[in-house]
């Protein structure tokens, strides 16, 4: 219900535009009472300003100001706002002031419309309106429930006042260029990613543990105490601090030595696309073999720009994908085996489709979103369960990493554009320029004959193969070590329990010693 909710809404608003310099903002609420805002006392705005422009919680003299900056859409903003809650309750409104600054990512595609929406409803209703929103998406949102799912019902529980109509010309036109001020000051500040934070100037990158944020504003406490020791009145401490710390950041970026790049890995590669889904015509020019984990946030970042690259490249381009679910991530293989799951019974366009919902989930998807993916297929969602905790696919997932281990893509996402190696969610651009350079090599052996659908197939045939594992003399096994089998070729073992990697080979000699019975001995 919340993501048609949230679509409607949002595109009612999308048509905001920058407008002149906004206007200050009401008093901040903070469970009914009244919180000061920066408007109320004359305080310096500080190397990272807080204005009347911000919504503010807590005193504007306090010694101590936090700044967030935030997406709406971004799972682990609400982790921060959570530890967030329990610093302003631990520390208090005359130790600790707190200002929410937007930085929408490209990723989320409605995060910005939604931060725009945000200061729009602020700008109408005054601060507390802002809070009781930011209150819902944020810290209100169910363990298992997606932010999109989250903002939707923050809308939904507004009603009528969640329209365009209700908002406001002006008023969506100050959310803009508020919005517009935060987002170019992240882009200043050098920010990539959300959450971040800065302590008094001091950056704080990330949901980091609540034990992090005490250390940097105890820290801080006490030198701004000595400040106001030395004559420094309590209206510029902020000021004078965030210029301190931002300075002192600055110098350490410059004294920093950038590690150096990895060579490019000019080498093609031997990535066969095998049985494995592919999405595109057969006759492509460039053949992408992606290696994906359906827990990784990387690789569900980096299906923006795999969408860009199919619109871009039409039938020049073809998918392909395989399966890497990490160790670490638990629901990674469930989600994999569900995926194969379709693809077995319903084809590779079903498949496709339950690739991107498992993608566009922004989490780790659960047994309930396995049943809504397979039901939405047409499969039946409890006997598809029970094949996913078969592990029914878990052949076609081992091949899949035992090429990704002899490819070593040991992480996620993991790329070979017509063999050629990108590790990582890169940029259309980076993308692009290796697919130029690829499609164009690939036109010039169409020219010289070879066709269409054989392109991938005669570069595949010259690609380099894994190398084969070196060879070291461990000796004789030793005295009592536990042994199985009676075979003449020995197998030796070197294991640990608590490896997520031994206990998968686990499998593969269980296998060995049924396939080689009498001829082999595991110690």
């Amino acid at each position: 219900m919340s993501r048609p909710v949230l679509a409607l809404v949002l595109a009612a608003l999308a048509a905001c535009t920058t407008p002149p310099p906004p206007k200050s903002a009401a008093p901040a609420h903070d469970g009914g009472a009244v919180v000061a805002t920066a408007a109320a006392t004359q305080v310096e705005e500080g190397a990272i300003p807080v204005t009347s422009a911000d919504v503010v919680w807590g005193s504007p003299t306090a010694p101590v100001t936090l700044i967030m900056f935030g997406d709406f859409e971004c799972r682990y903003c609400g982790d921060g706002a959570r530890t967030v809650e329990a610093l302003k309750e631990h520390y208090g409104p005359d130790k600790l002031r707190f200002t929410f600054k937007h930085l929408p990512l490209d990723i989320h595609e409605r995060a910005y419309t939604v931060a725009v929406f945000a200061e729009s409803l602020r700008a109408r209703s005054g601060d507390e309106a802002f809070w009781r929103f930011y209150d819902r998406v944020f810290l209100k949102r169910a363990d298992k429930e997606a932010p999109a799912d989250a903002i939707g019902q923050a809308l939904v529980d507004l009603g009528p006042a969640a329209t365009r109509k209700s908002i406001g010309e002006d008023a969506a036109a100050h959310g803009a260029a508020k919005v517009e001020a935060d987002v170019a000051l992240g882009d200043k500040l050098g920010i990539r990613g959300t959450p971040a934070f800065f302590v008094n100037g001091l950056p704080i990158s990330g949901a980091q543990p609540q034990e992090t944020f005490e250390e940097a504003i105890d820290a801080e406490l006490r030198l701004a105490a000595d400040a106001a020791k030395e004559g420094v009145p309590a209206n510029r401490i902020y000021a004078v601090r965030s210029a301190e710390n931002r300075k002192a950041a600055e110098a350490a970026k410059r004294r920093a030595v950038p590690p150096p790049e990895p060579p490019e890995d000019l080498a093609v590669w031997y990535a066969p696309v095998g049985g494995s889904p592919v999405r595109g015509k057969n006759d492509a020019l460039v053949t992408i073999v992606m290696f994906s984990d359906y827990e990784c946030i990387f690789c569900a970042k980096v299906q923006k720009t795999l969408a860009a690259i199919e619109k871009k490249y039409g039938s020049d381009v073809r998918l392909v994908m395989k399966h890497n679910p990490l160790p670490f991530h638990k629901a990674a293989e469930p989600a994999a085996e569900l995926a194969l799951d379709v693809l077995a019974k319903k084809g590779p366009a079903a498949f496709w489709k339950a690739h991107d919902a498992l993608f566009a989930l922004d989490r780790a998807p659960d047994e309930t979103d396995l049943k809504t993916i397979a039901e939405s297929a047409g499969l039946d969602p409890t006997a598809t369960m029970k094949a996913v905790k078969a592990k029914k696919h878990a052949k076609a997932i081992e091949t899949d990493q035992v090429l990704s281990a002899d490819l070593d893509a040991q992480g996620t996402p993991h790329f070979f554009v017509n063999g050629r190696r990108i590790i990582g969610a890169r940029s259309f651009e980076e993308f692009s320029r290796t697919i130029d350079a690829e499609l164009a090599a690939a036109k010039k052996l169409v020219e010289g004959g070879t066709p269409r659908a054989k392109v991938y197939d005669a570069i595949m045939k010259d690609a380099k193969h894994a190398e084969e594992p070196p060879k070291i003399e461990v000796g004789a096994p030793p005295k009592g070590a536990p042994t199985r089998g009676s075979g003449p070729v020995v197998i030796q073992v070197f294991s640990d329990f608590e490896c997520p990697f031994c206990q998968r080979h686990a499998a593969t000699l269980a296998e060995l010693e049924k396939d080689l019975a009498g001829k082999i001995t595991v110690v």
